[in-house]
Formats: C-alpha cells, structure tokens, sequence
C-alpha cells in the first residue's frame, strides 16, 4: 500500500486556509492555535513552530498585519524558546514592522500628492 503524504505546497495551502478563515471571520490567534473554532475544540493545538511558520508565511504573501498577531501570539505564550529561538522570533518581527512601516509610507506619500493635487486643483478653480 503506497500512502501519500501531502506535499509542501498542500501544507502551505492549508496554513493560507488558516488565515483566510482568521480573516474573514475575525478569528483571534489565541482561539486557532489553541484549535477552538465555532464551538469546537481541536484534540491538540498548533506548536510554536507551526506558529512561527503561519507568521512567516504571512509575511512572504504581504499579510504582515496578520503575522504580526501571530508573532504577538508566540512571543507572550512561547514557554520553551527551544521551538523557536528568539533571534528568529525578533528577526521575523523586524521584518514585519519594517515592511508595515514601508506600506504605511507608501500610502502616506501617495495620499499627500493627491491631496496636494487636489488642494492646487481647488485653488486654481477660484
């Protein structure tokens, strides 16, 4: 009998499930990686590496807000730093605020034209 394990697009597959589902219906990290969803209860909740790897994950598809929470969630419930060492863990959240400061710049230069634009657009109607 020849099994078939899932290969590893499968698994991130499953990990961006995960996180559409935290999305679209505003699921706390604390809930999916203890594994209660809708009133059920998963027999064993996510460990701080499959954590660490949804985080990171996030992070490569442009979801750094989202891996910011699950960063969040391992640095106030991670015990054992043996899963996840802290330099990864502080390296992972400096890339996620630089990336959400960069977008954040990004969108506030991009406003500032076009209100300037607007604004001299104003003026010279008068």
């Amino acid at each position: 009998m020849t099994t078939h394990l899932p290969a590893d697009s499968d698994v991130v597959g499953a990990m961006l499930s995960i996180v559409r589902i935290q999305s679209t219906y505003g699921l706390s990290v604390g809930d999916l990686a203890s594994g209660r969803v809708a009133g059920h209860t998963a027999v064993l909740p996510l460990g701080q590496r499959t954590l660490f790897d949804v985080a990171v994950l996030c992070l490569g598809h442009g979801r750094h807000d989202i891996a910011l929470q699950w960063l969040n969630h391992i640095n106030n419930t991670s015990t054992n730093h043996s899963a996840i060492p802290p330099s990864s863990l502080y390296q992972a959240f400096a890339r996620a605020f630089a990336q959400v400061v960069t977008r954040d710049l990004m969108i506030k230069s991009h406003l500032d034209y076009y209100y300037g634009n607007c604004l001299s657009n104003i003026w010279s109607l008068q």
